[in-house]
């Protein structure tokens, strides 16, 4: 790579570590959006669970029964979480892409 074709690799880094602040944002709130949606109704279930028990049931019965109750809440809830920490590993990535451009551009320069 010549200094212009590292200026240009570290401009294209930077514009996506732009794009990428604002993914992460969105993955943050939807992440907490899904786990608050998530942990309400699964603690709806536990009380309509136990409420509504004709024998007495174990915390662990309660707490199956209401994690199958809100299985498709949980599968959101999970991606939300696996979404935002890929996020945050893509960010990491770039940076440390933007730091190697950076240090091959202060060897050029030292050259020069």
């Amino acid at each position: 790579m010549n200094p212009s074709e590292i200026a240009h690799a570290l401009e294209e880094q930077i514009d996506r570590l732009d794009e990428l602040v604002d993914e992460v944002t969105d993955a943050g709130r939807n992440a907490a959006e899904t786990e608050s949606a998530f942990k309400i109704e699964h603690a709806k279930a536990r009380l309509t669970i136990k409420a509504t028990a004709i024998e007495k049931l174990t915390v662990s019965d309660i707490e199956a029964e209401a994690l199958v109750a809100c299985e498709e809440l949980h599968l959101q809830y999970l991606l939300g979480e696996n979404n935002l920490i890929t996020t945050r590993e893509v960010i990491r990535l770039s940076q440390t892409k933007c730091d190697a451009l950076r240090t091959l551009s202060a060897s050029f320069r030292a050259q020069a």
